[in-house]
């Protein structure tokens, strides 16, 4: 079992071009897609760089025991300051990309409003970047899942 883990997750690193099941939340009913997060840039243009938010669902019952274990926040070549320690207790990212991809920090969560229904909203850095023409071009996409304490 413990083989299988570790080249699970050693296939998650090689593959990070493309979807990654390890990266996926567990399966047991307990998280809710919330938002995904999305750039791009086409060859020759300006590298896609942005500060990107996504806001819970107002009062959202988050479970702040939960703690992602693996997190592959960069792939072709782009390097990320990210660890799945830096994922906000209670979330869980699937991050993936095409050519130079990466999530850096800051990653933060903030309550937007403290007089009525809580309101909290991720924060992460989306960067990708293309080749000149004629090369390909780039994508990030994070998708942002909440755990829903029980």
């Amino acid at each position: 079992m413990k083989i299988t883990g570790i080249m699970l997750s050693s296939c998650c690193l090689l593959l990070v071009g493309s979807h990654c099941q390890a990266q996926e939340p567990p399966q047991d009913g307990t998280f809710v897609q919330v938002c995904t997060m999305y750039g791009s840039a086409n060859q020759g243009e300006q590298a896609f760089n942005k500060d990107d938010v996504c806001n819970l669902p107002g009062d959202f019952p988050l479970d702040k025991s939960y703690h992602q274990q693996l997190i592959v926040p960069a792939g072709g070549g782009a390097a990320s300051n990210i660890s799945a320690a830096d994922v906000p207790a209670g979330l869980h990212l699937v991050v993936s990309g095409n050519h130079y991809w990466s999530i850096v920090q800051p990653t933060k969560m903030v309550i937007l409003d403290q007089e009525g229904p809580q309101i909290r909203q991720f924060q992460v850095h989306l960067y990708c970047g293309p080749e000149p023409f004629p090369g390909p071009g780039c994508s990030v996409s994070v998708k942002v899942y909440a755990k829903k304490k029980q």
